[in-house]
């Protein structure tokens, strides 16, 4: 099982998904999301979104936890390659 912490909010995750996933198959219900791929099955589940307050500036928070089954190591480290990718931020 893998979480991470990201700033995004549910609604842009959605949106940056089909990037991320490269047309694999994905199922939704609720805040729980089914990606069925050619190297095995992916269950990705979405904690309720909160704020982080920097000062007067405030941040979308999201903790997405991913649990890959029957993925080989190599397929693994793929499969999140192109995931932070999809979800990779410019900045400056």
């Amino acid at each position: 099982m893998l979480t991470r912490e990201m700033s995004i909010t549910h609604k842009e995750f959605l949106r940056l998904l089909p990037l991320a996933v490269q047309g694999a198959s994905v199922n939704r219900r609720d805040n729980r999301l089914t990606v069925k791929t050619a190297s095995g099955r992916l269950t990705i589940t979405l904690a309720p979104q909160t704020t982080r307050k920097l000062g007067l500036l405030e941040f979308p928070v999201t903790t997405v936890t991913m649990e890959f089954h029957d993925f080989n190591p190599s397929d693994q480290a793929a499969f999140l390659k192109r995931f932070d990718l999809a979800y990779q931020r410019g900045g400056g």
